[in-house]
């Protein structure tokens, strides 16, 4: 049976509504993004750009903004369910290009009349011949594009989109994935997408917004935060700023922020959960308990046999559920909408969560991901089935996040914890390694001791020295790392192993953070009255014995090499590197070795250079390379590939660092977070190396404010020398020895001696400088004359040893190198007085001084040395 058509000016012919064919107004409260201006202006070469997102993720407003500036018009057609028919479909395209080409619509009158669900090509190739024909490039935007189901109809814009002319750009924004074939297009790279991850408003964008459009007064944290909760989506986070437009405490709002709020939920109700048929509403709030998802989950949690297609039709339409691999085997919800599920599941089938829960726990057990198990135990409340799981999570077997340890214990309650010590010590120890709350650490222990009084009855003689073990061992950590008080920890360690012969049985959190290209860095803070090298040397060797009690003393004897290596025991350094890495051979299954490897040959390396064996200081630095990528902690390589880089400066090859600066792209404006502190010392000593001081000075300016905030006494005496560095060589010696004074008094009560000695020639200098008495500023504080001699007799082994007289012009002042010049050519005291014009006492006042930094037993031996470097 024939369908029947009608011509385009036919009187039957339904008229066109004219306002979607209008580029709409911009409107205030929109912000142009000019980010995604410049990439909507670089896809108008290729045939079809796709802007792919969920509701509400300003694609339209992209386009409307993309349009008002383009230098030629584009054609506009927003799409409704009414256009899902194929005849007025393309009567609305072709009237929208006629608006831009006018008289289009009468050339190609006769193209709707030949229009037919099944036969349509003749119809679009005298279109597509007419676009040919127009020669100037034209844009056509398709808005809302998900509106067209019909399938007659997108099979005549496949053919369509296949033979669209070169000169012609389409632009097509829609809430699900093309239901075309696009993989051509892909091939030929003619296609260009824009995800929900590109739409993403980003910190700046929302701080803007805001401001702008809203007229909020906001601080920089809370629009951050706003951003982070909403993870850029511009709906919602245009309804949180109505929520508060009239609140006086937004603050308190932003915290409440979820998918249960008023004006979200009512904007995910009406524009997305109502839509979906019964099947997937049920599939996604079944789902919305799971923080990540696959098929065989999904098939576990909802019952559901079909969960893999369900998870690529939810895909498909962008339900606001995002890929987590490549592969798209993991998914999760966006976490707004995942709140909206939850907050539903909770209202209609409150029993049913706790269920939901504990088959998700048991399906990860199964799968070997004991951590993601924990966390479904604990939120249904399976106590007993959480606390099976962490009792298996002994140090050998698994070593956790600090943070998340004891979130995830806090989670118990304390009657159900008191009964298990392990579990309730292991918190402990969470608790100093993770918040530094030392008031509540100081309750607990109080509060173990009384337990024990009422529980030791009821114990048989093992559950006791589990107990007593896990309580000392605590007692003798809480005592070397927080009271620092050497003696008692040491007894307590003691006392720890008469009960626990083979280690105790914690469950072990692992630091803050993992990769780091120093532990030494992270824990040494400017304290009065630090003993420094007296007390950390022994203090982490009693630690370190503790810790391999429980084959965890990898990352403390690195600590202990980068100590060694710090004070300027390189022999000793090396020996305790070696030592920290004899657990690292591959396979490493242990998160304590992975934690030492990047400290431990760091150090490695440095002992390897200052020794002059570059070839297998570099070789280290590459093996590390490997290890890192093999350990899966590639985001530490940006400190190896950057020690790298400094060797090849010092060789004149600028490529590598050319290629860091490229690959990490790192940021020098704004305040510093704790942690980008590594990073940015590496970009600095990078930038110096290269000359470009002004910037490296912005970057130091940074650290040295982020330094002092954090009291990160390391990060603050590195950054203040290289300051230091900049003046001086930028010939402002004095500005710079008032700078080196001072930080040479900080770190002197630490012992600190490395950081200075690996600054070179500059650092040499100055510190001779300061040991000539009118440099000494008596007035300040200023560091000991023996730790300023201690320092220049480092520089003197490594400098004074070599064959050079630029080595010498590093250690004595010009005066000095001047006298022992004449000295080497048998000049007498009185001779070399009356020939510099200086007093003959003055003359050995100085001859003292070469002696004293040469390592010179007197006259001859400086002759000597003079006549050994050719002076």
């Amino acid at each position: 049976m024939n369908e029947k058509t009608y011509p385009i000016d036919s009187p039957y012919e339904a008229p066109l509504l004219e306002t979607k064919l209008n580029i709409p107004s911009r409107t205030v409260e929109t912000m142009v993004r000019p980010r995604l201006i410049e990439r909507l202006n670089w896809c108008a070469t290729v045939k079809l750009t796709l802007i792919c997102a969920p509701v509400g993720f300003g694609k339209s407003t992209l386009l409307q903004h993309w349009a008002l500036q383009a230098p030629e018009r584009p054609a506009w057609f927003s799409v409704e369910p009414a256009d899902n028919d194929p005849v007025r479909f393309w009567r609305y395209v072709i009237a929208a290009i006629d608006r831009i080409r006018p008289g289009f619509r009468v050339r190609t009158a006769d193209v709707v009349k030949l229009v037919h669900p099944s036969d349509y090509e003749l119809a679009l190739t005298m279109l597509l011949n007419e676009l040919q024909q127009t020669e100037k490039p034209l844009a056509l935007i398709l808005d809302d594009f998900h509106s067209v189901t019909n399938e007659s109809l997108l099979d005549s814009f496949s053919f369509f989109l296949d033979h669209l002319p070169e000169n012609v750009h389409l632009i097509v924004a829609s809430r699900t994935e093309l239901p075309i074939p696009t993989a051509k297009l892909r091939s030929y790279q003619s296609m260009e997408r824009l995800d929900a991850e590109e739409l993403s408003f980003t910190p700046q964008e929302g701080s803007k917004f805001y401001s702008s459009c809203m007229a909020l007064d906001l601080q920089e944290e809370e629009t951050n935060e706003w951003v982070r909760r909403t993870e850029g989506w511009i709906a919602a986070m245009k309804l949180a700023a109505l929520s508060i437009r009239d609140s006086r405490h937004p603050s308190i709002l932003l915290r409440n922020l979820s998918g249960a709020s008023h004006l979200l939920e009512q904007y995910l109700m009406e524009e997305v959960f109502i839509r979906q048929s019964e099947s997937i509403r049920q599939f996604l709030m079944d789902c919305s308990v799971l923080k990540r998802m696959n098929a065989s989950l999904c098939r576990a949690v909802t019952g559901e046999s079909r969960s893999q297609e369900m998870l690529e039709l939810l895909e498909h339409v962008q339900l606001f559920i995002i890929p987590l691999d490549d592969q798209r085997g993991w998914y999760r919800l966006h976490h707004l909408f995942a709140e909206f599920l939850l907050h539903r599941l909770q209202r209609e089938s409150p029993n049913r969560m706790p269920i939901l829960l504990e088959v998700a726990g048991q399906w990860c057990e199964q799968e070997g991901l004991k951590e993601e198990a924990l966390e479904y135990y604990l939120t249904g409340k399976h106590y007993d089935l959480a606390i099976r799981l962490l009792e298996e999570m002994t140090a050998k077997m698994i070593r956790l996040d600090t943070l998340w340890l004891s979130s995830q214990l806090a989670l118990i309650p304390e009657p159900i914890l008191l009964e298990r010590p392990t579990l309730y010590f292991s918190y402990v120890h969470s608790l100093l390694l993770g918040d530094n709350d030392f008031a509540k650490v100081d309750r607990m222990l109080l509060f173990a001791e009384q337990m024990y009084e009422e529980k030791m009855v009821e114990w048989t003689e093992e559950a006791r020295d589990d107990y007593w073990g896990s309580y000392y061992f605590i007692k003798a950590y809480y005592e070397l790392v927080v009271s620092k008080d050497r003696e008692q920890g040491y007894r307590y360690m003691i006392m720890s192993k008469q009960h626990k012969p083979t280690g105790v049985n914690l469950v072990f959190a692992r630091p803050k953070r993992s990769g780091l290209p120093s532990i030494l860095k992270e824990y040494m803070q400017k304290e009065e009255g630090h003993p420094g090298q007296k007390f950390l040397i022994p203090i982490l060797t009693q630690l370190a014995e503790m810790m391999e009690q429980v084959d965890l003393a990898n990352p403390v004897t690195a600590c202990l090499a980068e100590c060694y290596y710090e004070f300027d025991e390189l022999d000793e350094a090396e020996k305790a590197a070696r030592k920290a890495l004899q657990s690292t051979g591959l396979p490493r299954s242990s998160r304590a070795a992975a934690e030492a490897l990047l400290p431990a040959r760091l150090v490695l390396a440095r002992i390897q250079r200052i020794r002059g064996l570059i070839a297998a200081a570099k070789e280290t630095l590459r093996e590390t390379r490997r290890d890192l990528v093999e350990m899966g902690m590639a985001g530490a390589l940006i400190f190896c590939d950057a020690e790298l880089a400094q060797f090849a400066l010092e060789e004149g090859d600028t490529a590598p660092a050319d290629a860091w600066e490229r690959l990490y792209s790192l940021n020098d404006r704004g305040e510093l977070s704790v942690w980008q502190l590594y990073e940015q010392i590496y970009w600095s000593r990078l930038l110096m190396k290269r000359g470009r001081d002004e910037q490296a000075w912005r970057l130091t300016d940074r650290l040295l404010a982020t330094g002092k905030r954090e009291n990160r006494l390391y990060i603050e005496v590195e950054a203040g020398l290289m300051q230091v560095v900049m003046l001086y060589r930028s010939g402002r010696t004095e500005e710079a020895l008032q700078r080196f004074q001072s930080l040479l008094y900080v770190a002197e009560p630490h012992g600190l001696r490395r950081v200075f000695l690996d600054a070179g020639e500059p650092a040499a200098e100055l510190v001779s400088l300061l040991l000539l008495p009118q440099n000494r500023q008596r007035e300040k504080s200023i560091p000991s004359i023996g730790y300023l001699r201690s320092l220049l007799s480092g520089f003197g082994k490594e400098m004074a040893s070599g064959d050079s007289s630029a080595n010498l012009k590093m250690i004595l002042t010009k005066k000095e190198y001047e006298i022992l010049r004449l000295l080497t050519q048998r000049l007498t005291n009185r001779e070399i007085s009356a020939k510099l014009g200086i007093g003959y006492g003055t003359v050995r006042t100085h001859l003292n001084n070469i002696y004293s930094k040469l390592f010179l037993e007197g006259r001859e031996e400086a002759i000597q040395k003079g006549e050994q470097i050719g002076l």
